[in-house]
């Protein structure tokens, strides 16, 4: 038996390779699920026209050795790099190497797309073996199979690199790889060199929605090919055109009415002509000069996405909300438009600007409007000081700063403390005679975390919260229960709620750079200012948002403080905003507003005046400076 296999072997070797493109073969053999598709059933390259150019160029029997793919979101680019995996494993076995961001994306992507794709493919099942099978020579990260083999590896892994050499080589979101590595280099560094042997024999495939302008991986390599556009005949003039959203058009809030406009003969195409469109569709180099037969690049984003799958008027949808929340835009450049964003967009703006605004609008004392809903509070805690502000909010995001101050004395002491609680238990009082009091105080338990928990639980019932900043995607998180030892004994559970601390001053910052319309018109999430003095605004626009080395030598942009400067007004601010959010910012419509703005006239002192700040209370004050 062994000499027959050795036979059959040997006679395989012989036979020449079969010269089959990957759009042809993922044709005949990639069934998709419905755990990994919108539309499960046989894969077919006529259903994404555009892919076809993509995955010829990455097949066995193409003389390009680099494929650059630029992309939006809901393109099957995943899907095309896995089938240019499987028709290697069938037809050209070879070593392969398949990097993630993450070695748990990588994990991930082995089990939920590729192993339902070599079990739904008769070819790839005769050659990989389960991983479950004894000696198959397979597990999630490795998958073997006669005279070839891929590897799955995450770019946060310096061994997962370190394969074997690999033929093949795709990088799947490069944008979201470390820029270092544990002293080694960069991950794209360490995976390339798997090939060097291979020479022009190698085939690499590079795949990312881009991120941060000048620190997009995958735009530098783009920008070093041909730049390929996938060009579309108008249905009316016949004249080819690349889409871009700059020519959809529609009515605002009306998504039914979107069309594309021609750029040539101003006709409005509807989304339902895009399926003849991109099977027409033409790539063309617009970078002629940087024209290389090894190397090819292609940039496609989202509004190319078939019809069925993201819609034009999902994408619109999707713009409009952007529109209102500054975090949101970055994440439309990056997925739908398939372009890195700018840096200076989402930037702090210059405090002098809010600074002016604030002395020409507003007098000293003039703090409250009669549309506020509700207050909140955030604190920030340092060695020798507390410092606090009281923010009005009202429907649509409009905010009041109401009163800054600095209550100054030892936060290991109780004194200090209780000035903090009288800030707690004050009213201010609206224009209308109404009483307010804080809704939620939110506390930074960053400093001193033992004494901000112990103000927190001589306060119950949730109008204090210890809070702690994190990489959160939302404004504020569920609470983690925190052990907290005292000197010498443990002084029990405390409640920490997480901030996303990065995403409230993007959106914070956007809203700072609102202004009003000409005729007065105040925009959603306008923020107004009583007259402070300079050293408030400049704390305010202390951060800057850019790219920068995090501990596990990932590049990432994050809020820097530049040295010997002070930012506390800014997380106050934030501390505020969460609060908000806990109260109902994000999810109260204008009757909620309505209905907790009006509850104040029926409470008992309504009506008596106290003044609009808190000048009786212990603090530095910020009116003047």
């Amino acid at each position: 038996m062994k000499v027959q296999n050795n036979i059959k072997g040997f006679y395989d070797g012989l036979r020449p390779i079969r010269r089959t493109p990957v759009d042809e073969w993922s044709d005949k053999n990639v069934i998709l699920t419905s755990e990994n598709s919108a539309e499960p059933g046989p894969f077919r390259t006529a259903r994404v026209p555009y892919a076809r150019a993509i995955m010829q160029d990455l097949s066995p029997t193409s003389q390009v050795t680099d494929v650059v793919f630029m992309k939006g979101v809901q393109l099957i680019a995943t899907t095309m790099a896995l089938n240019m995996v499987g028709c290697y494993a069938d037809i050209d076995p070879c070593g392969m190497l398949y990097v993630m961001p993450t070695l748990d994306l990588a994990k991930a992507i082995s089990i939920d797309r590729f192993d339902p794709m070599v079990n739904n493919s008769r070819s790839l099942r005769k050659i990989i073996k389960p991983k479950r099978k004894r000696d198959s020579g397979n597990t999630t990260l490795k998958k073997s199979f006669r005279g070839g083999r891929i590897n799955f590896a995450g770019a946060n892994s310096a061994p997962s690199l370190r394969s074997r050499p690999a033929r093949v080589l795709i990088l799947d979101e490069t944008d979201a790889y470390p820029l270092d590595l544990s002293g080694e280099g960069s991950p794209i560094s360490l995976a390339e060199k798997r090939q060097v042997t291979y020479g022009d024999k190698r085939k690499t495939f590079k795949l990312s929605t881009p991120k941060r302008k000048n620190a997009s991986v995958i735009e530098f390599e783009y920008e070093q090919t041909d730049q390929r556009k996938y060009f579309l005949p108008c249905p009316e003039c016949d004249a080819a055109q690349h889409l871009i959203f700059y020519n959809i058009k529609w009515e605002p809030g009306k998504f039914d009415t979107v069309y594309y406009e021609c750029e040539h003969c101003k006709h409005h195409i509807k989304e339902i002509y895009k399926t003849q469109m991109l099977d027409r569709g033409e790539w063309i180099p617009t970078a002629p000069q940087n024209i290389n037969p090894k190397k090819k690049g292609y940039h496609l984003n989202s509004l190319y996405s078939p019809l069925g799958m993201l819609s034009w008027s999902s994408i619109v949808e999707m713009y409009e909300k952007a529109l209102k929340k500054p975090e949101l835009m970055i994440t439309f450049v990056n997925t739908i438009l398939g372009e890195s964003y700018a840096e200076d967009e989402g930037d702090a703006p210059a405090w002098e600007s809010l600074y002016n605004r604030a002395c020409e609008s507003n007098a000293p004392g003039l703090l409250v409007s009669d549309n506020i809903a509700f207050l909140t509070c955030g604190v920030d805690v340092q060695r020798d000081r507390i410092e606090y502000e009281v923010v009005g909010w009202c429907n649509g995001g409009i905010s009041y700063s109401v009163d800054y101050k600095v209550i100054e004395g030892s936060t290991a002491e109780r004194p200090t403390w209780d000035a903090l609680g009288k800030v707690l238990n004050h009213k201010w009082t609206r224009p209308d005679g109404a009483q307010l009091d804080i809704k939620v105080m939110a506390i930074d338990s960053g400093y001193n975390a033992p004494e901000v928990y112990g103000f927190c639980q001589r306060n119950p019932g949730g109008r204090v919260i210890a809070t702690k900043g994190e990489g959160l995607t939302i404004p504020i998180g569920q609470p983690s229960q925190v052990q907290v030892a005292g000197t010498g004994k443990k002084i029990g559970a405390h409640r920490v709620w997480g901030v996303g601390q990065d995403i409230l001053k993007t959106q914070l910052y956007g809203q700072f750079n609102l202004t009003r319309g000409e005729n007065g018109e105040v925009p959603e999430g306008y923020c107004f200012f009583p007259a402070y003095g300079a050293n408030y605004f400049k704390m305010l626009t202390a951060e800057r948002w850019q790219l920068t080395v995090n501990k596990k030598g990932f590049m990432v942009y994050a809020w820097t403080l530049p040295a010997h400067t002070r930012n506390e007004a800014l997380d106050c601010r934030v501390y505020a905003r969460a609060a908000a959010s806990l109260v109902g910012l994000d999810r109260f419509t204008a009757v909620d507003f309505e209905n907790m703005r009006i509850s104040y006239r029926n409470k008992p002192n309504a009506g008596k005046q106290q003044g609009g700040g808190s000048p009786l209370l212990d603090g530095k004050s910020f009116w003047d400076e």
